[in-house]
């Protein structure tokens, strides 16, 4: 997601927002059934940027590289990194 947002010049979390599954959408690895109610982890990640500040971060991140960007090799760069790790249960769906 992130080499696709950096080559269409967006931010990664549109791209993710993008390619969330939706209520109505077909279940991957469950082919042929549908999820049939909003995707928790869309409210998740609003609340979560809401209660981080993180368009503020990403601003100040993106004025701390402009100014910092000398040209060099290694001109230092700051970067904003998010990592969710969620461990689900795998639930027989056929019964």
């Amino acid at each position: 997601m992130e080499h696709i947002a950096f080559a269409l010049k967006k931010d990664p979390w549109e791209i993710r927002m993008a390619n969330m599954m939706q209520k109505g959408s077909e279940i991957l690895a469950s082919p042929g059934q549908i999820l049939e109610q909003d995707n928790p982890l869309v409210s998740l990640i609003q609340e979560f940027k809401k209660e981080t500040d993180y368009e503020k971060r990403v601003t100040e991140v993106e004025a701390f590289n402009k100014v910092s960007d000398c040209g060099c090799y290694n001109s230092t760069k700051q970067e904003l990194g998010v990592i969710f790790h969620f461990n689900f249960m795998h639930r027989n769906l056929d019964g």
